[in-house]
């Protein structure tokens, strides 16, 4: 699965617990996406509810990815040079 197929596939996993009758991972919150007032108290519901059973395999997987790939991002920009680079160049401007 590519990192773009990622929101795709989490959105439908989420638009699917929405739907009436899909099952025991469906929050309290009505059936339509809530207001702005009530986004914080559905999506905080939404990941309580939801067992890690009822997650696609696919979407693990793309998640387990992305996060090493996150560290692997963290781990390079602590060595990266570009940072300092920068800041010379800039003070050099100044």
């Amino acid at each position: 699965m590519r990192r773009r197929d990622f929101g795709k596939t989490s959105f439908g996993a989420i638009a699917a617990t929405m739907l009436p009758g899909s099952g025991p991972a469906q929050p309290s919150a009505p059936s339509e996406f809530p207001a702005n007032a009530g986004l914080t108290r559905y999506v905080g519901t939404f990941v309580t509810q939801t067992k890690y059973q009822e997650i696609p395999a696919d979407v693990i997987e793309l998640g387990k990815k992305s996060i090493l790939d996150g560290l692997g991002l963290a781990l390079a920009g602590s060595r990266a040079e570009s940072g300092s680079i920068s800041r010379r160049t800039l003070s050099k401007r100044a």
